[in-house]
């Protein structure tokens, strides 16, 4: 067996996080440490678009941990937290570890294109007459949505 660290468990979360995002859920993993233990906690992103702590889904060593993540974001993919209904501020909290919103709309590559259609689509955001869904929710979270 091969030595897991830190590191190793990050960049798990954050392709797991990515393939949450795509799939359409509002939950997120987030690594911390406690007591000297390495944890990795459930958070969902609200309507407001804040970050809430929903649970903790192990403590112990990485291995364990990037193990409980593997089994737990089958279970999250494409799924909303009860309770809570699908906002533009929720859809852009979600979107700004994917997308960069400070750049021109004109730079936006396919799959964020894509990403923002499905989110445009999971908000029942109008397409634009002049745009395409995603480049116009793209200009519509920019512009109007405030965090």
């Amino acid at each position: 067996m091969s030595r897991i660290t830190i590191n190793d468990l990050k960049e798990v979360i954050n392709t797991r996080n990515s393939f949450l995002v795509h799939s359409g859920s509002n939950f997120l993993f987030k690594e911390n440490s406690r007591n000297g233990y390495t944890c990795v906690d459930l958070h969902f992103i609200d309507e407001n678009g804040r970050d809430v702590c929903q649970c903790d889904i192990s403590g112990s060593t990485p291995r364990e941990c990037i193990d409980s993540v593997y089994s737990e974001a089958s279970c999250h993919m494409g799924k909303i937290k009860h309770g809570c209904n699908l906002s533009r501020k929720m859809a852009k909290s979600i979107l700004l570890g994917h997308i960069n919103f400070n750049k021109d709309p004109a730079q936006l590559v396919q799959s964020e294109l894509e990403l923002l259609h499905t989110w445009a689509k999971l908000t029942k955001y109008k397409k634009p007459v002049n745009f395409s869904h995603g480049y116009g929710f793209f200009i519509h979270l920019k512009n109007k949505v405030k965090l």
